[in-house]
């Protein structure tokens, strides 16, 4: 894989099928009855601090292991912002890891992402109405500083 000479090359996602207990407050164990996917949460520098788990049965539902981490992706967005080039972000961290890890997923959309992002996002390579519900998710959270966001060609045409 090819990088921006000035972006650092990230790690390629880590993933596991497990047994995991989900807890009462959204979190998960490890050691449960129910199998999972688990995905290790890497930081700006590539240290896992952090796992996501999801279970094939509802890809569209995570549990953080520590909660630690409001995005899958934290390369992505450091070699997005040296690169200058858009960030593709995805819905699940199913949808990431299909992507094979390239982007990000915002999985705590309570944290102030406009801390996080500072980077133009690209959602044009997502389905119109997932697209436009996680723009709205995006300028809900933003609120002042939202950066420049790819739709889909479709949408696009349907807004003018």
């Amino acid at each position: 894989m090819l990088f921006h000479a000035s972006k650092p090359a990230s790690a390629p996602p880590l993933s596991v099928v497990a047994k995991i207990a989900i807890q009462p407050d959204g979190r998960f164990a490890f050691d449960g009855d129910t199998d999972a996917i688990v995905v290790s949460a890497r930081d700006r520098h590539g240290h896992i601090v952090d796992a996501v788990a999801f279970t094939p049965e509802d890809k569209c539902r995570w549990y953080m292991r520590e909660g630690t981490m409001s995005i899958l992706g934290a390369q992505e967005v450091a070699g997005a912002e040296v690169g200058g080039g858009p960030l593709p972000l995805h819905p699940t961290p199913s949808a990431w890891l299909q992507a094979d890890g390239i982007g990000a997923v915002v999985l705590d959309w309570d944290a102030p992402l406009a801390e996080i992002f500072h980077c133009d996002i690209d959602l044009s390579h997502l389905s119109t109405p997932v697209a436009k519900a996680m723009a709205r998710r995006l300028r809900a959270n933003f609120n002042k500083s939202l950066p420049r966001i790819s739709m889909p060609k479709e949408s696009r045409h349907a807004a003018a």
